[in-house]
């Protein structure tokens, strides 16, 4: 999505990465975790990493607290700073073109939830001793989850959740300023009994690979998608898929 507009445009300055989501799945337990644990928790306890002003910085993971009017249904939504790999190629792929800022921010209902784990110190890899015995709390809130069925949806429970991910391009075309909004929407994948997160993590890569075994990827070496895809046949199989990408071109008034 970044590179789609990038193209379009002579320089970018900013690019603003947002991701929200809602669960509308009937007969789900209250809570259940639908993607890595590990990594969620990676992802509110360390440092987030941004972009800004041409030069890397850490900041508190949850900070930066933003309200995001998605597409239906997502709708609005609360997102936060986190620790997200786009920050590891997006700032060195576009520097050509000039980009200075970039950070990623996602949300969701149940977010908040996640947060309240961290503040009871139940991420934590320190162990602690219960009866005798030493684990850390990280551990044992996973193996509560998992002895109580709450990692991913149950087997008879059909997965009716969205996942958008909105990315900002800001720069200027001619001289003007111009800005791009794109916004991809991702359901379930139900008749696989899938969350829109894994769908939308899934089916991407295997486009990829497929792209890559047709020679319509030819670069070689570790190279990041932004730099080697082109964009608009990788919409097009998206979209065969059911996961379509919308594009917005905005003016300053």
């Amino acid at each position: 999505m970044i590179r789609y507009a990038a193209d379009k445009l002579d320089t970018v300055e900013t690019v603003k990465i947002r991701d929200g989501w809602i669960d509308l799945t009937e007969g789900a337990p209250p809570f259940v975790v639908t993607w890595s644990f590990a990594t969620i928790m990676d992802e509110i306890t360390l440092p987030a990493v941004v972009f800004e002003n041409g030069a890397f910085k850490e900041v508190p993971p949850l900070t930066g607290k933003e309200t995001v009017s998605f597409p239906e249904p997502v709708g609005q939504q609360e997102v936060y700073l986190t620790l997200h790999s786009e920050l590891a190629t997006i700032p060195e792929s576009f520097s050509k073109k000039g980009l200075k800022n970039c950070d990623w921010k996602e949300g969701g209902p149940d977010f908040i939830r996640y947060k309240l784990l961290r503040d009871m110190c139940l991420t934590s890899e320190k162990p602690i001793e219960i009866k005798g015995v030493k684990i850390p709390p990280k551990d044992f809130v996973l193996k509560t989850l998992e002895a109580n069925n709450l990692i991913g949806f149950p087997k008879n429970v059909e997965p009716n959740d969205y996942e958008i991910t909105r990315v900002e391009v800001i720069g200027k075309r001619k001289g003007k300023k111009v800005t791009y909004v794109l916004d991809t929407i991702f359901p379930a994948k139900k008749e696989w009994r899938v969350s829109c997160s894994q769908y939308n993590v899934g089916v991407p890569a295997s486009i990829a690979a497929q792209m890559l075994i047709s020679e319509n990827i030819r670069e070689k070496g570790v190279v990041p998608p932004e730099v080697c895809i082109n964009p608009e046949p990788f919409f097009h199989e998206l979209a065969k898929r059911n996961i379509y990408v919308y594009v917005q071109e905005r003016f300053p008034v």
